[in-house]
């Protein structure tokens, strides 16, 4: 059993490099790149596919046995940050507005994401409670594999399900507002500050 088990995370983490560069982007580099779908008017979708594989460079890191100490301390403290960024920004876009939605369908698609992101939010608090940056121990060590292991497959189910029921419940001006919201949102989460939003903005206050 524990061999077949080793041989999937083998094969998934496997899957999950073949689609990333070789190494992971910085801050700098994500906050460039937040600058950038701005001005080009990205996708909604194609700047969230962008924020999971920047996710997914650091998963591949946490759920590899072979990965060394000093790596997972680097990758869970980048981690945590992308998360709170992403899981937030997302939440408080893509998700307000399918947990409001006439269709119950699409209503309840987004409550089940919702609470899959409270479960993560609880897990991130542990681990930002924690001295893992200087000390790694085997309650830090499992605290990070079942949290990328839980995010890994919520990005996976977002992909597959919600992103493509998403696409076919939201009408395109309000995918163009949520666009917008969420990286301003991303800046908030990653410097606490944000840019002003549009009078037309669907999510501002941030907490409602």
């Amino acid at each position: 059993m524990e061999y077949g088990k080793n041989t999937i995370v083998d094969t998934i983490i496997h899957e999950i490099r073949n689609t990333l560069r070789g190494e992971p982007h910085t801050f700098s580099e994500i906050r460039n790149m937040l600058d950038e779908a701005r001005m080009n008017e990205t996708d909604f979708f194609e700047i969230l596919f962008q924020h999971h594989r920047f996710l997914n460079e650091s998963i591949v890191v946490l759920i590899d046995h072979a990965s060394l100490v000093v790596e997972k301390q680097v990758h869970l403290e980048r981690f945590l940050k992308l998360l709170e960024m992403h899981g937030h920004a997302e939440e408080e876009t893509l998700y307000r507005s399918l947990c409001r939605h006439e269709d119950h369908e699409v209503r309840r698609a987004g409550l089940v994401g919702k609470d899959e992101h409270e479960l993560a939010f609880r897990l991130l608090d542990e681990l930002n409670a924690t001295d893992y940056v200087s000390r790694w121990d085997d309650d830090v060590d499992a605290k990070a594999e079942v949290l990328a292991n839980l995010v890994g497959n919520h990005l996976l189910e977002e992909e597959g399900s919600m992103f493509p029921l998403a696409k076919r419940s939201l009408l395109p001006g309000e995918l163009i507002v949520l666009a917008s919201d969420y990286l301003d949102l991303c800046d908030f989460y990653l410097d606490g500050e944000s840019r002003l939003l549009s009078p037309t903005s669907l999510t501002w206050p941030i907490r409602t």
